[in-house]
């Protein structure tokens, strides 16, 4: 998806969609519903977790 190296966390996910005045939820809406998922859940479509850190899988 996108290399953390010195980038930012937001800056990261201008690769999936712009923040600008949107809540950090409203910007995965563009991604998957969260509605009931857990946030864990809604990655699972973008990449497995299993072992990894979160800033290991993207």
């Amino acid at each position: 998806m996108g290399t953390l190296t010195s980038l930012g966390f937001t800056d990261l996910f201008k690769n999936v969609g712009t923040l600008t005045s949107l809540g950090f939820a409203d910007l995965f809406k563009n991604v998957e519903t969260l509605t009931n998922l857990g946030f864990t859940d809604l990655f699972k479509n973008v990449g497995t977790l299993t072992s990894l850190g979160f800033a290991d899988l993207f």
